[in-house]
């Protein structure tokens, strides 16, 4: 992780030399992460060089997108600050979670290990990974530390608490082990706190009892003797009662052997042993493995810099819905004042270039209606027909209503002035009722999603009332 680390930043250093002027010569404010643009730009260089393109493959619905929101076809510096963009936030990203990974995994060091803990008695073996250091040679070994053995006096209690116990489970629907009359509870352990204690039973009156405990359905009463046979560990302990069935209504691996022996027979009695600083006249040292979640920690990491490589294009997919909006909030008022306009007696070129002189009054520049309606303009300007011109103004707004809008403005340019403003006064009322229709159903979805709450929001109030109420007349 260490190295994969120092990869990143030195590819990340040698970068950012590269295109030094251009980069200082960008807006802080809008690229606040200019200073690594460097090694982005290098690498989006290098990439194209080697595919011989000018924009990276599948870009075609980017373009289209950047192309819309800016407002003009020629959007290459657009595209390129995209993309190196995407690549600097995703690099550093990268190098960040590498960074931490690393500084987790470096931080992370063995401590020399001088005792260790036995699991509680009736546990589990415990197993425990260790570097092992001898004088010549250094492993990674695996040790397993046996549970805290009991002494000969708890034994005795486990032993006498278990017999209770057994003794009281065997009874099953019994009242005693004097009148028997249901099948007995023959349990194979019983638990003593942490300790599980192993039983088993055995009888003389066979004629009796069935091998599972229960009554043969004799015709007279049967007296005998219930055996009971403890087991725990190794060691065992049998009792008897009295019972009356009535009738039925390598090297390294040398010295790992030998400290896991140490840890078998050493202070078996104890909670914590002390381990051994010497084995077989070699002197060796444990170490403890530490897991410090650094994988954890870098999987998150690209995880987030994934992310924020496909955040951009959701982000711009925003902005276009955004853009659609806003034309087509704008429709009706553009259709409404070219239509005045033009029964002001201006013509069709001059009263576009007056709305878009009157947008950036308005809007300042922000607007999408205006960068199209400017883009139109500029476009005529430059020796396109107006017929062509609206023709692309349509297509580039998107919608229905934009292609009709765009068939009267050819209409017009080809026919003349003739009934034109009655069209456009018709379709912006049109437009107007459309859009008043959107907003009523806009308002209704509005009002279905806050019903839930609503509802919620009246249980919450009645049980506030009920509640009190309720209460006051129990307690009355």
């Amino acid at each position: 992780m260490l190295i994969l680390f120092i990869c990143l930043a030195a590819v990340t250093a040698l970068g950012i030399p590269y295109r030094l002027g251009w980069k200082w010569e960008l807006s802080g404010k809008e690229h606040p992460l200019r200073f690594f643009y460097g090694t982005a730009a290098l690498l989006l260089d290098l990439f194209m060089k080697i595919r011989r393109e000018r924009f990276v493959p599948g870009d075609a619905e980017l373009i289209d997108s950047l192309q819309k929101l800016n407002g003009r076809n020629r959007v290459q510096a657009e595209w390129y600050f995209f993309h190196v963009k995407r690549i600097t936030t995703v690099l550093l990203g990268l190098l960040a979670a590498a960074g931490l990974a690393a500084l987790l995994l470096m931080t992370g060091e063995t401590q020399q290990l001088t005792t260790a803990e036995r699991p509680n008695a009736g546990e589990s073996a415990e197993a425990i990974t260790a570097v092992l250091e001898a004088e010549d040679e250094t492993e990674q070994i695996s040790l397993v530390l046996s549970p805290v053995q009991l002494t000969e006096t708890e034994v005795t209690d486990l032993f006498e608490q278990a017999m209770r116990i057994a003794w009281e489970e065997v009874l099953g629907e019994n009242e005693s082990l004097d009148s028997v009359r249901y099948p007995l509870n023959l349990v194979d352990s019983v638990t003593v706190e942490a300790f599980s204690v192993q039983t088993s039973w055995s009888w003389d009156c066979e004629d009796a009892l069935e091998y599972d405990g229960t009554p043969t359905g004799i015709s007279e009463k049967t007296e005998g003797t219930l055996y009971l046979t403890l087991t725990w560990e190794d060691r065992t302990r049998e009792c008897e009662a009295a019972i009356c069935v009535l009738p039925t209504e390598e090297e390294t691996a040398a010295l790992a052997d030998l400290l896991q022996k140490y840890l078998d027979e050493e202070n078996i009695y104890d909670k914590e042993i002390a381990l051994p600083e010497e084995l077989d006249g070699e002197a060796i040292a444990l170490y403890s493995v530490e897991d410090s979640n650094w994988l954890y920690v870098f999987l998150i990491g690209v995880a987030a810099a994934t992310f924020l490589w496909f955040r951009p294009k959701s982000a711009l997919k925003e902005e276009l819905k955004r853009r659609d909006a806003e034309l087509q909030r704008d429709y009706s008022e553009i259709v409404l004042r070219i239509a005045l306009l033009q029964e002001a007696g201006m013509s069709l070129a001059n009263a576009w270039e007056r709305l878009v002189v009157s947008y950036e009054n308005k809007r300042r520049g922000n607007s999408y209606m205006l960068k199209e309606m400017l883009l139109a303009l500029r476009k005529m300007q430059n020796g396109m027909s107006e017929v062509q011109a609206f023709i692309e103004f349509g297509k580039r707004c998107g919608g229905a209503k934009f292609a009709r809008l765009s068939g009267l403005l050819e209409q017009n340019v080809r026919r003349g002035n003739r009934g034109f403003a009655e069209l456009l006064y018709r379709e912006a009322e049109d437009a107007m009722q459309e859009e008043k229709n959107n907003l009523r159903r806009r308002g209704e979805e509005l009002d279905s999603k806050l019903l839930l709450p609503m509802g919620i929001l009246l249980v919450l109030v009645m049980a506030l009332v009920l509640v009190p109420a309720f209460s006051s007349m129990n307690g009355w």
